[in-house]
Formats: C-alpha cells, sequence, structure tokens
C-alpha cells in the first residue's frame, strides 16, 4: 500500500480543499503525516458519483488549482473533501475565512428549529339509531420528537359545522364554559391523541366540519365533509 506523507489541515484535514480561493493556514496548524492514497470509488444511493470536480479519467478532484487526491485513508478513517461530500448530498458549502467557519445550507432543508414531520389531524364519524353523529377526531404526532402542546385554558380543541350555503349549524365552544388554568399535553413521537363528541340530528344535506386544537402552537387544522341522510 503506497505511503504519502502529506502537509494536511487538523481540522478534518479537507478545508484547503475548497476552490480557487483555498484556506490560509497559520503553519502551527500544519502537520505531517501518513495517509494511504489508494484510489477508492464512491457511490451515492448506488450509484457512481460523477461531476462535483471529479476527473473522469485520473478520477482525482479538482479544487479550482489542481487535481488532488479524492479520498485518503488516516488510522483506519476515510477523508473525503468537504465540498465534494456535501454537494454530492445538495448541500451548499461557504468558507467563512475570517471566523474559520465551514457553513452548510441546503434550502430543501426546513429552517433551524423545525423538525421533519408535523402535527397531523384526522376526522371520523359515526351515525347512531337516534340520528345523533359521534365524531372522533385524531391528532398525531408525525414529528421526530416529543412535543410538548400548552393551553391558557381547560378547552383542548374546537370545532365548527357548517352546512352547503357555508353558514354555521354548530359550534362546539359556543355553549360551554372552560376552567380559566393553564395546562399541556405531551405527544411522543408517533403517538395519537383520540378525542370525542356527540352532534344532535343535523337536517339532511352537505356538511363540513372543520377541527382543531386549542393550543398555543401546532393547530393541525383539519376539515371533513359528511353527509346527512
Amino acid at each position: 500500500m503506497k505511503k504519502t506523507a502529506m502537509k494536511l489541515v487538523a481540522l478534518g484535514m479537507v478545508i484547503g480543499i475548497f476552490g480557487t480561493t483555498g484556506a490560509v493556514l497559520a503553519t502551527s496548524a500544519l502537520t505531517s503525516i501518513q495517509v494511504s492514497l489508494d484510489p477508492m470509488r464512491l457511490h451515492v444511493n448506488g450509484e457512481p458519483l460523477q461531476g462535483h470536480g471529479i476527473d473522469d479519467k485520473s478520477g482525482e478532484f479538482f479544487n479550482g488549482k489542481k487535481h488532488v487526491p479524492t479520498t485518503m485513508i488516516y488510522e483506519g478513517t476515510t477523508y473525503v473533501p468537504v465540498r465534494l461530500a456535501a454537494e454530492s448530498f445538495g448541500y451548499q458549502v461557504d468558507w467563512d475565512r475570517n471566523h474559520r467557519v465551514i457553513n452548510f445550507q441546503n434550502e430543501k432543508q426546513p429552517p433551524k428549529g423545525i423538525v421533519a414531520g408535523s402535527l397531523e389531524s384526522s376526522i371520523s364519524h359515526e351515525t347512531n339509531e337516534d340520528g345523533s353523529i359521534d365524531f372522533t377526531f385524531v391528532v398525531k404526532n408525525q414529528t421526530e420528537r416529543e412535543m410538548t402542546l400548552a393551553f391558557n385554558s381547560g378547552q383542548r380543541f374546537d370545532y365548527v359545522i357548517r352546512n352547503s350555503k357555508g353558514e354555521v349549524v354548530k359550534s362546539y365552544a359556543a355553549d360551554k364554559l372552560f376552567i380559566q388554568a393553564l395546562g399541556e399535553k405531551v405527544l411522543k413521537q408517533g403517538e395519537e391523541w383520540v378525542m370525542t363528541d356527540k352532534v344532535d340530528t343535523l337536517p339532511k344535506g352537505e356538511y363540513t366540519i372543520e377541527f382543531w386544537i386549542t393550543s398555543n402552537e401546532d393547530q393541525a387544522k383539519h376539515k371533513y365533509t359528511f353527509t346527512v341522510k
């Protein structure tokens, strides 16, 4: 196995392979180490990685100034250029020379603080023999983190029912009083929260019910259309 002594950056050993500007390195940040430069092919989702500065013939990476090894192995760990790895997965890479910060940006990623998934809700109903309707509201935590929903009163949900003309024929909270006390509901990842309510007989026709939870965040609104025959 061929071993080559190279002067590399201690931070990931790859910052210097950035582009035409490169990185200005202090002498104290350089050290001489032995690495393996045996060629290695890179695949993304099972497909050979092409472009991104990789030379089709040599397989080396063009850093804006010259061709350098695409990979290197040091102490059992494989290293690749930061820009090559990041751009392969759709990230833009910026080098802040003054603060020595590498910034990865992907416009498809959610903003900081937002977790993949959402708080989702669904509605179903069942008509009873006396004509009343039982509604079931399900709120599910589809995010990748535990969620704590905060409430300003004893009310946990609300809904309105409109007829085909858009007129409100039923409002859940209109005739109710709720205790004025702070509260919360904790939903673990993938956990469902089931709520129910019964509505008296409605005239025949098409209706739309809109449901939402009354927390201070993540309202989880949902509309559902049903028919009374």
